[in-house]
């Protein structure tokens, strides 16, 4: 089911939410791979550009550097100047330890695990989702987000995304992203006239947010 909502500037806000709790710097808001390009390009599709196969990539790098961790949101760095990204960005939190952590992974290559420190604010960690009842990974609601969009009207080409799989209390827009995705289609990489969805993982709902 896809229906309009009024929910304001959501995704700008809620995009910055890993990095306020702790305490780090934004990128520089577009992908690596599309340095010196505003023109959107292909992901391969031989399956290593997958979120989910990044995922288990970023986990199996992070277990060597800080066993138990626990996924709090995935996404891309910033604008993916692409149809679809083939590089995410991982938090990972580690309960014993309360550090978060961060893992980029390039086309199934995984960079080094990065300590982040702890985290500004107290995170739950038995908030975390279940992965087993994620039905809807990253690419996969770019996909039916953009097939949507495609449906009323111009659809920009280029597209940012992150996912909350634990709860965030306190933070400004942390309950908000709790198990959705936030997608943004943009122009280059500007979030001027971006036209911003919501999917939910669990059940795949989609929702236009809207001024």
């Amino acid at each position: 089911m896809t229906r309009r909502v009024r929910l304001g500037v959501l995704f700008v806000m809620t995009v910055g939410i890993m990095f306020v709790i702790s305490g780090c710097g934004a990128t520089n808001g577009v992908e690596q791979e599309a340095t010196g390009s505003t023109v959107a390009k292909p992901a391969t599709d031989d399956g290593r550009d997958s979120a989910l196969v990044a995922y288990e990539v970023a986990k199996a790098a992070l277990e060597e550097a800080s066993p138990g961790g626990l996924l709090l949101s995935a996404g891309t760095q910033g604008v993916a100047l692409a149809d679809l990204p083939s590089t995410w960005s991982f938090i990972f939190l580690v309960p014993d330890t309360g550090h978060l952590w961060r893992v980029v992974v390039d086309h199934g290559n995984a960079t080094a695990p990065e300590d982040l420190g702890r985290s500004r604010v107290p995170i739950d960690a038995s908030t975390a989702l279940d992965l087993n009842v994620v039905s809807v990974w990253a690419e996969q609601a770019i996909t039916m987000a953009r097939a949507v969009a495609a449906g009323t009207g111009e659809v920009p080409p280029n597209v940012m995304i992150m996912g909350g799989f634990m709860e965030i209390p306190g933070v400004k827009g942390g309950d908000s992203v709790y198990s959705i995705w936030k997608i943004a289609f943009t122009q280059g990489s500007s979030m001027q006239g971006a036209r911003e969805f919501t999917v939910n993982m669990v059940d795949g709902q989609i929702l236009e947010v809207t001024e």
